[in-house]
């Protein structure tokens, strides 16, 4: 299924006010993707922030307290494997939820994924609603 850029995708699931609203940090190099699951994301009740650059995911998410960041893998500079294994050096299990979402979907990139520090996978274009069940489910789990 391709990834729908209108608003009105949660709309479509009865969109719902998530039991704990999450501070989720959008980490995409492209800003039309970075401002449609900004938009998905904040349709749900979510708090974004968006970085286009992955040297600024470490400092901006905890700047922001993040409760998880959407992370492309193939941005310019530095990756998102770069940035998790920071966040995992930096933070150990106190870091926020890393979710990839990238074009990277291979097996051996769910492994590489895995094996730096990221916590789920969703490889694109995928099913914003798959995406946004996973949040409601940490929203619902969080302390």
């Amino acid at each position: 299924m391709s990834y729908n850029r209108s608003p009105s995708v949660s709309s479509r699931t009865g969109s719902r006010s998530p039991a704990r609203r999450l501070r989720i940090l959008i980490a995409e190099d492209d800003a039309d993707s970075a401002a449609s699951l900004e938009m998905l994301l904040q349709n749900e009740g979510h708090e974004t922030r968006c970085v286009y650059h992955g040297r600024d995911v470490v400092k901006t998410a905890c700047d922001f307290a993040a409760d998880a960041v959407l992370l492309d893998i193939g941005m310019p500079g530095v990756t998102g494997y770069d940035v998790a294994r920071a966040f995992r050096m930096l933070y150990g299990s106190a870091k926020p939820v890393l979710i990839a979402v990238t074009a990277r979907g291979a097996s051996a990139d769910k492994v590489m994924a895995k094996a730096a520090g990221i916590d789920h996978h969703f490889a694109k274009p995928y099913d914003p609603h798959e995406l946004l069940g996973l949040l409601a489910d940490l929203a619902a789990h969080a302390v």
